[in-house]
C-alpha cells in the first residue's frame, strides 16, 4: 500500500470512527442526557464499571449502551474520556472486535471496507 493509499485509508477510518461517534451522541441527546448532572467523578466511576462490564461480558448490552452514553456525556463536557484507566478492558474489546472482523469472509470483509470508503467519498462530495 503506499503512502497515499495508507493516508486515505485512514482517513476514511477516521471519518467512520467519527461518524459512529457523532450518532452516539445524537442518541444519548434524543433520550434524555442521563449523566448531565453526575460530577465528574461520578460520571468517571460510571464509565470505568461500565467498560470493566462490557469486557468481561460481551454480550451485556446494558453496560455497552452505558460506555456509549458516558462517552458521548464526556464529550458534550468537553473532557476527554479516562482510557487510561481502563487500559485492560479498551484492549479486551478491541480483541474481540479484531476477532469477529476475522471471522467474517473476505466477501464480507471487503463489502464493509467498501461501504466505509462510500461513507467517506459521500462526506466529501457533501463537504462534511
Amino acid at each position: 500500500m503506499s503512502n497515499d493509499d495508507e493516508e486515505y485509508a485512514k482517513s476514511a477510518a477516521h471519518h467512520a470512527i467519527a461518524t459512529g461517534s457523532l450518532n452516539r451522541v445524537q442518541s444519548y441527546v434524543e433520550r434524555g442526557r442521563k449523566y448531565a448532572k453526575i460530577p465528574i467523578k461520578g460520571l468517571e466511576a460510571i464509565f470505568i464499571k461500565a467498560y470493566r462490564d462490557w469486557a468481561a461480558d460481551e454480550k451485556n448490552t446494558a453496560a455497552r449502551l452505558m460506555s456509549d452514553d458516558t462517552s458521548a456525556e464526556y464529550t458534550l463536557r468537553g473532557v476527554e474520556e479516562p482510557f487510561d484507566l481502563i487500559k485492560p478492558e479498551i484492549e479486551v474489546v478491541a480483541q474481540r472486535a479484531k476477532r469477529r472482523f476475522d471471522a467474517l469472509s473476505d466477501d464480507r470483509q471487503t463489502e464493509m471496507n467498501a461501504e466505509i470508503v462510500a461513507e467517506y467519498e459521500e462526506a466529501k462530495r457533501r463537504g462534511n
